[in-house]
């Protein structure tokens, strides 16, 4: 299974909470009508700071390469007319990304909205992709481990940037904490700092909703 990842920005003349409210009631239905993911969650940011986007948002499929090749036919057309209704398509940054458990049960699909903190993780210079995904990992096991039973789920996503706009970090550590709780703080392993600590409430389709819509075609009547 293939992942990939978009950081997505608000058009400048939308609120975060418009944004949010379009992505949800419209753009993400008309998505689950065109392309067959397996798995589709948008993250969208809670924070007030303006970074640079709105949302981070997890797309799994088979074949990322074959659904990509949908926004080269009318399917890209009438997708990117949707995107600049409330987005900022000049600045979406996407990358592909290989996703690892760290610490608690397996992701199953989460019908309700959830909370959860991801620590952006950039690498030094001098520091390879592959140590950097080795010390990422080993952090986040470690923040786990002394955050307790509150933390009830770990994840980390090593990036590969496509072409385009820079993703401004190398990984993601994303924790799954129960309410009132945060991770523990541990320091950042040699090589690797915290760009950014950031608070996101996820939403996710279900498998069954995307696979009606992708049989119904419900995109082409948007």
């Amino acid at each position: 299974m293939m992942k990939s990842i978009a950081l997505l920005p608000r058009r400048i003349d939308l609120t975060r909470g418009q944004f949010r409210d379009y992505y949800e009631s419209r753009h993400a239905p008309l998505a689950i009508g065109y392309f067959a993911f397996a798995k589709y969650v948008r993250n969208h940011l809670l924070d007030e700071e303006n970074i640079g986007f709105d949302a981070i948002s997890e797309f799994w499929n088979e074949d990322i390469v074959k659904l990509a090749s949908l926004m080269q036919t009318e399917i890209g057309e009438i997708f990117r007319a949707d995107e600049r209704r409330f987005m900022d398509r000049e600045q979406i940054r996407m990358g592909a990304s290989t996703e690892e458990l760290l610490a608690g049960s397996p992701r199953g699909v989460e019908l309700s909205p959830r909370a959860k903190q991801a620590w952006l993780i950039c690498r030094d210079a001098g520091t390879g992709a592959q140590a950097c995904a080795t010390r990422a990992a080993d952090w986040g096991r470690q923040v786990a481990a002394g955050s307790g039973p509150a933390c009830e789920r770990v994840t980390l996503d090593v990036l590969t940037p496509w072409p385009g706009p820079r993703i401004p970090f190398d990984a993601i550590l994303w924790f799954w904490m129960l309410p009132g709780h945060r991770p523990a703080e541990r320091p950042a392993p040699e090589g690797l700092s915290r760009w950014r600590t950031l608070a996101a409430m996820g939403h996710e389709t279900s498998p069954e909703a995307m696979s009606t819509a992708l049989r119904a075609g419900s995109g082409s009547q948007q």
